[in-house]
């Protein structure tokens, strides 16, 4: 998506909610929950920075080549695979992801993913 002046927004639409302006936290979602942050696929409430998590996913896939669980889920060979109580066991029991030791990424790449893939929600940066 672009901005009103050209700026460049990253969005996912995947998974929406109803959010408020007031930071209280939201409780309720639909969509899909490969990138869902594990607060969330543990229906707990969330809030904003749950979208970072998706983020942090995102990129970490994006520079491995692969959905970050996929090696974890024994026969899965591709994301369709995974089942609900797959992801939950990974979103909430698994190392977080990170990016592949062998690919070279910058040390901002690094912490950057890796505040984004912070487990306990409320405890990522903002946007």
């Amino acid at each position: 998506m672009l901005s009103t002046s050209g700026t460049v927004k990253i969005a996912d639409f995947g998974v929406s909610s109803n959010l408020r302006s007031d930071f209280a936290p939201v409780s309720k979602y639909t969509g899909t929950i490969h990138y869902m942050s594990p607060e969330r696929i543990e229906d707990k409430s969330y809030f904003f920075d749950a979208d970072l998590w998706s983020l942090g996913m995102l990129l970490v896939e994006a520079a491995n080549g692969r959905y970050p669980f996929l090696h974890l889920i024994k026969n899965a060979t591709s994301v369709k695979d995974l089942t609900f109580w797959d992801l939950k066991s990974c979103l909430t029991n698994c190392a977080i992801p990170k990016l592949d030791e062998k690919l070279k990424f910058s040390i901002e790449f690094h912490d950057f993913t890796q505040i984004c893939l912070r487990r306990e929600g409320g405890t990522r940066s903002t946007a």
